[in-house]
């Protein structure tokens, strides 16, 4: 179940969440979920957990990490697909490194929460889009210098910021399009590389060129067309 709660000046917008909720398959979420709506922002609340986890769009303040970013997509100012945007950490960080980023999402919720984020946050430049990954490739064939593909949707087991969106997104969204179709559909478009995004333990199988690593993370390239 997702709970609405709001503050009175945004009951309008909570009217509009609960029709898309009740039009879609978020009317089967067993959960004890908590879509809550305020003034300055928009969240999750997850009371499964005790106490609830609490999950929002935020901005990364640590970019500790760039040289990193940089070796994996090495090219400044380069244009990048965001295939599977969830709550933006990784579009978020990587247009704060200089990337211009159009990510792309499924979710209603995702998406409300995201466009909230941006309109307060107007010094973040992202380019959002609402729909499936797959058609917008194929509408947009030779955009990108990267397409960007993070995998990482299973459970983890540490208390991290990840493991509660990762938990968030495991009840909200449906089967989400298949990361293999993803990859297959981005290796026919005209772009440097292709980056999929794993778990370090991950068991996933297909062929890429090579790996770039962290303990946590590893970034697995495949060669593009150009």
């Amino acid at each position: 179940m997702i709970k609405v709660t709001f503050d009175s000046e945004c009951a309008n917008q909570a009217e509009n969440i609960k029709c898309i909720i009740k039009k879609s398959h978020l009317t089967n979420i067993e959960q004890n979920l908590e879509f809550n709506i305020n003034k300055d922002n928009i969240l999750f609340l997850n009371h499964e957990n005790s106490p609830p986890s609490r999950v929002e769009v935020t901005e990364i303040k640590n970019t500790k990490d760039g040289s990193l970013m940089y070796r994996v997509f090495p090219k400044k100012n380069a244009k990048i697909l965001d295939c599977t945007g969830g709550f933006g950490t990784d579009a978020i960080g990587l247009s704060k490194l200089g990337y211009q980023v159009t990510m792309i999402e499924e979710n209603p919720l995702i998406i409300t929460m995201l466009k909230n984020f941006f309109d307060r946050n107007k010094d973040i430049k992202i380019t959002l889009k609402y729909g499936n990954s797959l058609d917008y490739m194929r509408l947009k064939p030779d955009a990108f210098d990267f397409i960007f593909i993070d995998t990482m949707f299973k459970k983890v087991k540490n208390k991290s910021k990840s493991r509660k969106e990762i938990e968030i997104l495991q009840n909200i969204c449906r089967e989400r399009i298949s990361r293999f179709n993803l990859i297959k559909e981005a290796l026919e478009r005209s772009c440097r590389r292709i980056v999929v995004k794993e778990s370090s333990n991950s068991l996933l199988k297909y062929d890429f060129d090579y790996s770039i690593k962290t303990k946590l993370v590893r970034y697995n390239i495949l060669r593009g067309r150009i």
